[in-house]
């Protein structure tokens, strides 16, 4: 909250509306406004190598995804728990990302090493940093269903816009924010963190499709550039007192 009482602070921009909502209630003399978590959603041209293999590999399995920057907020010990309680012959799970190890949990680390050791035959793994946001996508386009249930993440992401994009349910964290927006545009299915049967039968009843109609046109448009591009000039014009 310091930034707020430096004098010539005239405002700021939040990724979440209810942060937004409450440093306007707290400093009425500035200015605070909810900018969409837009992201670059550009699919490559034709199928890449790494998605015809995924796709080869899952041999008509649901493909569930689980990809960006893998830190401990990604909660790899649930993760790999799943992947070990799901059904092999119904699901494939793809992961990619780089790992930052410093993050994670003791139960992450010992998690990852027993799959490193006796790897499922369900898992395809792909560590390092993807610098072609299109191939990242890819990933996308190819899986069924995004999983993105992290341990205590509070805010926005981009995986939402990105599945919203490609039109893939997501299975997140019943709280915060995540949990809030999927709810709200009927995303997928949110769950208690760390609950792996809970999670187990939410793949089971994504993969059977939706039973309300996935609302991805409505976050698309709540969330989209435009959206993005309207709300910055109308707070900079605020904050410059021309409004």
């Amino acid at each position: 909250d310091g930034f707020c009482l430096i004098g010539s602070c005239r405002g700021a921009f939040f990724l979440d509306e209810g942060a937004a909502q409450r440093y306007a209630a707290l400093f009425g003399d500035k200015h605070f406004s909810f900018l969409p978590d837009v992201t670059d959603t550009r699919p490559p041209a034709s199928p890449t190598a790494i998605e015809t293999e995924v796709r080869r590999r899952s041999a008509g399995r649901k493909i569930v995804f689980m990809g960006g920057t893998i830190g401990g907020q990604k909660d790899l010990a649930t993760w790999y728990a799943l992947i070990r309680a799901a059904d092999r012959g119904r699901f494939f799970f793809v992961q990619a990302g780089e790992i930052i190890e410093g993050t994670l949990t003791e139960a992450d680390r010992a998690a990852r090493a027993a799959v490193m050791q006796d790897p499922p035959e369900n898992l395809f793994t792909l560590t390092e940093f993807l610098p072609d946001e299109a191939e990242f996508n890819a990933l996308i386009r190819a899986s069924d269903i995004i999983y993105a249930v992290y341990r205590d993440f509070r805010h926005s992401s981009n995986m939402l816009a990105k599945a919203a994009c490609f039109e893939r349910p997501l299975l997140v964290s019943s709280r915060f924010v995540m949990g809030e927006r999927v709810r709200r545009y009927s995303l997928g299915l949110t769950v208690a963190e760390g609950a792996v049967g809970e999670m187990t039968e939410a793949l089971d009843a994504l993969a059977k499709g939706p039973v309300v109609p996935y609302d991805f046109s409505g976050y698309r448009s709540d969330f989209s550039e435009e959206r993005f591009a309207d709300a910055l000039d109308a707070c900079v014009e605020r904050c410059a007192g021309r409004e």
